[in-house]
C-alpha cells in the first residue's frame, strides 16, 4: 500500500520553496521530535527592601470585602512593566501581587506575605493643613 502526499504548489501556498520544505521535515517520521520549549529567564528574587518602596494609596472595606489600592515601581512586582515608571494595582486579601501573598488588609495598613517573610506597607495620608504626610487616625470604637 502506497501512501501519497498532495501538496498545493500554487502562490497562495508559499510556492515550490514551502512544498520541499514540508517534504524535509516528514512530518510522519517515527524519530521527530517536538521543539524544545524556550528556556524562561532565571527571575531574580525580589528583595523586601524593594517591596516596601511601594506606597498603599487608599483601603477600601464594604460588607467584609477588603481592597487596597498599591502602587509601585513597575519593576518591584514584576506587573508586566519593565520601566521604573509607577504602576497602580488593586488588590484584594489572598490574591498575589509578585512573589507576595496579600494577607491582610487592615485600616492603615497591607500586611504581604512571601513563605515565613512578611512586609507590612503603612498607608500614608496627606495632611494639606500641615503640609506634611503623616499616619491615618486610628478608627473609632
Amino acid at each position: 500500500m502506497t501512501l501519497a502526499l498532495v501538496l498545493a504548489v500554487g502562490p497562495e501556498a508559499g510556492g515550490p520553496a514551502q512544498a520541499q520544505s514540508v517534504v524535509n521535515q516528514n512530518l510522519f517520521s517515527a524519530d521527530r521530535k517536538p521543539p524544545a520549549p524556550p528556556q524562561a529567564a532565571p527571575s531574580k528574587r525580589q528583595s523586601l527592601d524593594e517591596v516596601r518602596k511601594a506606597k498603599v494609596l487608599g483601603i477600601f472595606s464594604m460588607s467584609g470585602d477588603k481592597a487596597a489600592l498599591v502602587e509601585a515601581p513597575g519593576t518591584v512586582f514584576d506587573l508586566g512593566s519593565s520601566s521604573a515608571q509607577p504602576i497602580k494595582v488593586w488588590v484584594r486579601e489572598k490574591e498575589m501581587i509578585g512573589e507576595f501573598v496579600v494577607d491582610k488588609i487592615e485600616p492603615g495598613r497591607v500586611v504581604l506575605r512571601r513563605g515565613e517573610e512578611s512586609c507590612v506597607l503603612e498607608a500614608r495620608v496627606r495632611d494639606k493643613r500641615l503640609g506634611r504626610v503623616s499616619r491615618p487616625a486610628p478608627p473609632a470604637p
